[in-house]
């Protein structure tokens, strides 16, 4: 199945959760629903391709990519009202309650495999993966949200937001989704569980390496206020407040209360973070998780195309974290 022909699938399996409750959804969060698939097709792709890498039928990963799509722009929608970084033109109320829609949504999404003929235990079992991946997600974001604003951990002796914390959150909210979408797929082929762990494995570090990348997005290129509120908590930020003096982190406090609405505030921040040597830490970090996630996809049993797909995809995101750490902050060379 080419991704084209997937994504048209995915889209239409979407809707057809719609149809199967009378409409009584807003269509209005359908079309939003399918814009995003379209939008961002990169990573919806991963259950068809691990799917089709341990030997399954690629039409039994559309409900599977469907659901795991709807659980993502669910948890998109409660992350935005959570961060107050709502782009939505709608009230808070409203949007959760489309969460809550798409959460529901996708749990109908994950039975239409039995219609397919795939063993009702089979699909027991991929929706108590669900289950269980979206429990470890919410605890993360708990705990992410516990951290406020600063990186301050109010119940914590030492205050700040340890990178201990924060390995643990980022794996939980970056590294189980992806981790939940390969393991989906991977559940759906023939291969035994050592094989589906793999590429687990691969998703996970695969997630990891993309949240690094959307933390350095976050304070280099913000797409506004919101991503500003909740710098504190981003690697670049946690790695400065452990490295830095007293002194230092009383000026980043300072710097990030100020960042959402003071410009030359947040250029000052960004500076004091490279001369902390958070990009150097941050691009090591990164290709750390980047040979993980090769190593894991590499040492599974058998080679097939879609590993080859899988590889270019996670060489496509390392790259990307490297080019914005160096674009994000010029004055630093290659050379240092």
């Amino acid at each position: 199945m080419t991704p084209d022909a997937f994504l048209d699938s995915v889209c239409t399996a979407i809707e057809g959760v719609w149809r199967a409750d009378s409409d009584s959804l807003p269509s209005a969060l359908r079309r939003w629903t399918t814009d995003a698939a379209r939008q961002s097709p990169q990573f919806l792709h991963l259950p068809l391709l691990t799917c089709e890498a341990t030997g399954g039928d690629p039409a039994h990963a559309v409900p599977i990519a469907a659901a795991w799509h709807l659980l993502h722009c669910a948890a998109h929608l409660l992350d935005d009202v959570e961060d107050q970084a709502l782009e939505l033109h709608l009230a808070p109320a409203r949007v959760i309650n489309w969460a809550t829609a798409l959460t529901f949504a996708a749990q109908l999404s994950l039975l239409h495999p039995i219609r397919w003929g795939v063993p009702a235990a089979r699909v027991l079992a991929l929706s108590q993966t669900f289950n269980a991946a979206s429990l470890r997600i919410c605890a993360a974001q708990d705990a992410d949200l516990a951290a406020g604003p600063e990186g301050l951990v109010l119940s914590k002796a030492e205050g700040n937001l340890s990178l201990d914390d924060y390995w643990r959150i980022a794996g939980a909210k970056g590294g189980e989704p992806l981790a939940l979408a390969c393991r989906a797929g991977a559940l759906l082929g023939t291969q035994p569980q050592t094989e589906v762990d793999i590429y687990a494995t691969f998703g996970y570090h695969l997630g990891v390496l993309v949240q690094l990348g959307d933390d350095l997005h976050a304070l280099w290129t913000p797409r506004g206020r919101g991503d500003l509120i909740t710098a504190g908590r981003t690697l670049p930020v946690v790695y400065a407040l452990t490295v830095a003096s007293s002194e230092a982190r009383t000026l980043l406090h300072s710097l990030l209360r100020r960042a959402p609405d003071d410009p030359v505030a947040l250029g000052e921040l960004q500076s004091v973070l490279a001369d902390l040597g958070v990009l150097h830490y941050l691009t090591l970090q990164a290709g750390k998780q980047h040979h993980l996630a090769r190593e894991a996809l590499l040492s599974a049993a058998r080679p097939a195309v879609a590993q080859y797909e899988l590889l270019k995809l996670l060489d496509a995101v390392f790259p990307a974290v490297a080019r914005e750490r160096w674009t994000s902050h010029p004055q630093v060379s290659s050379g240092d």
